[in-house]
């Protein structure tokens, strides 16, 4: 089995792993955007017993293993065991949950809910209402988020964000929905 952790490995679910939370075990697992903090680098991780299936000089990535990358990989996992982000994201991540949650029963017309885990969430919206209107209004407010896939906008904060930093945004997204709200 095959774990893409691309988007949820490296802390962004509160956990190293997403597939941890489902206490589900590759074969192979892929790594890539938080590995490097900002840094370009890709990571296929095997078990043991698949090793010799890739010898050296078998297996190549655009992104793998260079020098650089490498150190870059090794800082970012130093820094979220001595900064104790992954317990922090699993933190900020529930009380962003809740908060999303809270916004979608204060605007039912707009929003079905939220989803997600740690600080990878998304606020999904009712059928019929466009999530790239309501992400322009908020962008408009200074607030960069995304749309995950055609019903969701996606909160995606860096794992250091701070408490305040939260807030700035939840009040961003709650004006935006009011507004919208007041219109409808």
């Amino acid at each position: 089995m095959l774990i893409d952790e691309i988007q949820t490995g490296m802390g962004r679910t509160g956990r190293l792993l997403g597939s941890e939370h489902d206490g589900v075990t590759g074969d192979a697992i892929t790594l890539a955007k938080g590995l490097g903090g900002g840094f370009p680098i890709g990571a296929l991780l095997v078990r043991e017993t698949l090793a010799g299936a890739l010898p050296p000089g078998t297996h190549g990535s655009t992104f793998g293993g260079n020098a650089l990358a490498s150190a870059a990989a090794r800082t970012v996992l130093a820094v979220l065991e001595d900064e104790g982000l992954i317990e922090a994201t699993a933190q900020k991540g529930e009380r962003l949950g809740k908060a999303l949650a809270a916004l979608a029963a204060r605007y039912p017309k707009l929003c079905k809910g939220e989803r997600g885990r740690g600080l990878l969430r998304g606020l999904v919206l009712q059928p019929g209402v466009d999530a790239r209107v309501v992400l322009t209004k908020i962008r408009d407010r200074g607030v960069l988020l995304t749309i995950a896939g055609s019903d969701a906008i996606r909160f995606s904060p860096p794992l250091i964000v701070t408490d305040a930093e939260l807030d700035e945004g939840l009040r961003a997204v709650d004006s935006v929905l009011a507004e919208m709200s007041n219109e409808a």
